[in-house]
């Protein structure tokens, strides 16, 4: 279960950033990319526009689609290709729309 994946990983991301004194802010912005990385992934199929919108407009949305795009690299199917290209997600013409429209 992914989302089972992201609390865990938040978890422990968490914990280590915490042991190693990262300051806070550092820690959230980190934090919240762990949180929302299988998120962006999920726009391929993502149907509410506002759900969306929050997404794609939110301050982190840049660094997010750079890890995005490395998940994508190292998510692979059967024949270990690249399942997913978040450069094609990025472009489905909901996401799209809503992106060009801005805050």
């Amino acid at each position: 279960n992914m989302h089972v994946h992201e609390i865990y990983s938040e978890q422990i991301a968490s914990e280590w950033l915490t042991d190693m004194e990262f300051d806070t802010q550092i820690r959230e912005t980190i934090l919240w990319l762990i949180r929302n990385h299988t998120l962006a992934l999920e726009l391929k199929v993502m149907k509410k526009r506002g759900r969306i919108h929050e997404l794609v407009h939110h301050p982190l949305f840049g660094r997010l689609t750079r890890l995005a795009r490395a998940d994508c690299f190292g998510t692979l199917d059967k024949n270990g290709n690249p399942r997913d290209d978040f450069n094609d997600i990025l472009k489905r013409p909901i996401v799209a729309e809503i992106i060009l429209q801005g805050e």
